[in-house]
């Protein structure tokens, strides 16, 4: 009879029976762990209900596995900002703004532990790791969805703005990590909020409006 260790998750533990393990399942049991990276592959087949040939199987590497956990994460991640936008502001520019919301919401619900992705590209000097290619892509998707926004139509150069935004959203998420307070995460997600106004406003009030009839 197979033991079962009680650190297992039960629900997502597959007894010795069951369909060969797909690499979602070995994905999904990875992402729960949570500390898969730092505790390693035996850690996940003993706590995680993974087995060894199905863990070799998918991964050959610890690294893809990481990447897969992130690329999860990233579609989650994307889905959940753009849900969060489109449901609360008709207005491009608060469209915009709530985005500083949305960070401060993900840190107060689940964001304690920090950005996994920063997380995973501090671990990997490597710039070619599987796991620091789904994080600089995440970082760029992020840059290129505020660039694209309504706020920025008749911009030379929206893609500064986006990548302004950017490191204000990354130099937020900081604080709010130290501090591990759900009020503060809110105050700290306001204050970026407000920078990024202010920031927003000033560039928009450079542009040049043409008048009809190519005179200004």
């Amino acid at each position: 009879m197979a033991v079962v260790s009680d650190r297992m998750a039960p629900e997502i533990v597959q007894p010795f029976w069951a369909a060969p393990q797909s690499g979602e399942f070995i994905t999904e049991a990875a992402e729960r762990a949570g500390t898969y990276r730092k505790k390693g592959a035996l850690w996940l087949v003993a706590a995680g209900g993974v087995s060894k040939p199905a863990l070799s199987a998918h991964f050959r590497l610890k690294s893809e596995l990481v990447a897969a956990v992130l690329e999860r994460r990233h579609t989650r991640r994307t889905e959940s900002l753009q849900a969060w936008v489109s449901a609360r502001m008709d207005d491009p520019r608060q469209r915009m703004l709530a985005v500083f919301d949305w960070l401060a919401d993900f840190y107060v619900e689940e964001g304690r532990r920090g950005c996994a992705f920063l997380n995973a590209a501090a671990e990997t000097p490597d710039p070619g790791d599987p796991a620091r290619q789904v994080a600089r892509r995440q970082k760029r998707w992020t840059q290129d969805f505020l660039a694209s926004s309504p706020a920025t139509r008749g911009w030379t150069t929206p893609e500064r703005l986006g990548s302004q935004l950017l490191l204000l959203i990354v130099g937020a998420s900081s604080p709010m990590v130290v501090e591990g307070d759900s009020e503060m995460a809110l105050e700290i997600g306001e204050q970026a909020r407000r920078v990024a106004a202010v920031g927003l406003d000033a560039a928009t009030s450079r542009l040049t409006v043409p008048v009809a009839g190519g005179s200004q």
